[in-house]
């Protein structure tokens, strides 16, 4: 199946003029190779090292928020359906490096443009932002 791509031009944009790519890349076991990071003996915490939109359920308490920097999400979006670009939705994450007290998962937001505000965009599809966290645990001195 590869062969059959490299010869079509590869993927990527402009492959009609040569710049297309396909290389064989070499790949690991991050299950493996990353174990030492996820088994911190006695962690009493987590920190973020993605963007993180947690749930409702979630959501974390002064308790539970060690040290966090919420970042304002916003911007534009298009689609070939409307052919014109669009606001989306302003939201705000958690930044990098935010400490909490529990794992927070987080899932996808739905940012799609309002309706009565871009009425041509009712009844397209929906757009959303990818809001899952990825942590690590750590131990830290809450009396510090």
């Amino acid at each position: 199946m590869f062969e059959v791509i490299y010869e079509v031009g590869a993927i990527g944009g402009n492959r009609n003029i040569g710049l297309g790519e396909l290389a064989e890349k070499p790949f690991f076991q991050a299950a493996t190779a990353f174990t030492d990071l996820f088994e911190t003996e006695n962690s009493n915490a987590h920190c973020l090292l993605s963007l993180c939109s947690p749930t409702i359920s979630e959501m974390p308490t002064k308790e539970t928020a060690i040290a966090f920097n919420p970042i304002l999400r916003k911007g534009w979006t298009g689609s070939l359906s409307v052919g014109l670009q669009r606001k989306r939705h302003t939201m705000y994450m958690f930044s990098e490096g935010s400490v909490f007290r529990n794992k927070l998962n987080g899932g996808l937001v739905d940012i799609t443009p309002d309706k009565i505000i871009t009425p041509e965009w009712n009844g397209l599809h929906s757009v959303y932002r990818y809001g899952y966290g990825f942590s690590v645990p750590i131990k830290i001195d809450l009396n510090d």
